[in-house]
């Protein structure tokens, strides 16, 4: 799968040993004669959003780790709504949130979360049944279920930055892989491998 003359492969048990590995590598190559373009594949340089969430603050809130997860996933990845049929095809409807809301870090970070901490009167907590279902009408709908809820920032319950990553992780045969690629130039490459 190498596009080069030689193409030598590094496993290991992390990306960090990996690198260092891999640096030493190429290191070593390059004052080889006949070695070109000795490289190693980035494993790094490629931002990711990242959101910790804090247990204790969205606890103070009222908030669950799932109630910040469910909206970090319908703002950026959206959420199936339903599906619409056409022909003997099923598509699932998405729903997301604008571009400008979801676009960049800070957008990310004025996401609101809806809290369990009403702004308005309580419902009495013995109701149940249809009861409870006449004195929260379509609870199930979010503009109505948020209607006397309080609406948080998403950093007062997580912390949220671009960290480096990865492009892509490579494997091969359940572990991880990387590689130094370089060509041979003015000798055979059997005589460089053995050198």
């Amino acid at each position: 799968g190498v596009r080069t003359d030689i193409g030598i492969k590094v496993f290991g048990p992390d990306l960090d040993t990996i690198t260092r590995v891999c640096r030493e590598i190429e290191a070593a190559v390059k004052p080889v004669p006949g070695a070109r373009d000795v490289i190693t594949n980035q494993t790094m340089g490629k931002g990711y959003l990242e959101v910790d969430i804090d247990r204790r603050k969205a606890a103070r809130f009222g908030v669950s780790v799932e109630d910040v997860q469910t909206e970090i996933e319908t703002a950026l990845g959206g959420r199936v709504v339903t599906y619409t049929v056409e022909d003997r095809d099923r598509f699932p409807v998405r729903v997301r949130y604008a571009r400008a809301y979801r676009d960049d870090e800070e957008a990310v970070k004025r996401l609101l979360i809806p809290t369990r901490m009403t702004a308005g009167p309580k419902r009495d907590p013995g109701m149940t049944g249809a009861a409870a279902f006449r004195a929260e009408p379509h609870a199930g709908v979010v503009e109505h279920a948020t209607a006397d809820r309080r609406l948080i920032p998403l950093t007062a319950v997580a912390d949220v930055r671009i960290t480096e990553g990865p492009p892509a992780i490579k494997g091969e045969n359940g572990r991880l892989l990387n590689y130094i690629t370089l060509s041979v130039r003015g000798r055979d490459p059997v005589g460089f491998v053995e050198e």
